[in-house]
């Protein structure tokens, strides 16, 4: 549907709010609003994790929503809105260039550590690293989108370090090092010790 921005000065409940109009909705002045939301992004909530995936920016991990990962809209890198303004007339549409988010598939709540643009968008958490994938192996979009978890070593909040197909990170507890990779007779991820070595 249609977007309009708004600054919120006074909160009442999670439904009643006052705000200052800085974009109208087009053709709906002085209408009630039922639907709104708070923008992902913003001066204390803001993400902690970057990088560029199929021509899309990543971001990753906030306050709010320290699983989450915000795709941007494909070559328009500050654009991370899900649909496309088709003009006055028309409804905004979502198209597979549009932004999106997604939420690791896992049954815990584990913050993001790290991301890694490869084959896939890899990413580390305190409770196991993640893959994100298209089921049908073209680009992610908002309609073909997969997380996975590889491995449940955990990650730290350290800088990881790509070289070729492999991802080097710091295992959670700081004493590890691990390389992730594409191990493909098992078509899978394979997290390797690399201490040692």
């Amino acid at each position: 549907g249609k977007q309009g921005y708004f600054t919120v000065t006074a909160w009442t409940s999670a439904t009643i709010v006052t705000a200052n109009i800085i974009s109208e909705i087009p053709g709906a002045a002085n209408q009630y609003h039922s639907e709104w939301s708070r923008e992902a992004f913003d001066d204390s909530n803001g993400p902690a994790h970057v990088t560029y995936h199929e021509s899309r920016k990543v971001y990753a991990t906030t306050n709010d929503s320290p699983q989450k990962v915000w795709l941007s809209r494909t070559f328009i890198y500050n654009d991370f809105g899900d649909s496309v303004d088709e003009g006055e007339d028309d409804d905004d549409i979502a198209t597979d260039e549009s932004g999106f988010d997604l939420e690791l598939s896992t049954d815990q709540a584990n913050e993001i550590k790290w991301l890694s643009s490869g084959e896939s968008l890899a990413t580390g958490t305190f409770g196991g690293e993640f893959t994100s994938v298209s089921p049908s192996g073209s680009s992610l979009t908002r309609k073909n989108k997969n997380s996975k978890r590889q491995s449940g070593w955990g990650s730290e909040f350290i800088k990881v370090m790509k070289m070729g197909n492999y991802v080097y990170y710091v295992q959670r507890g700081a004493r590890r090092l691990r390389e992730l990779f594409y191990f493909f007779d098992n078509d899978n991820y394979k997290s390797t010790d690399m201490t040692a070595l």
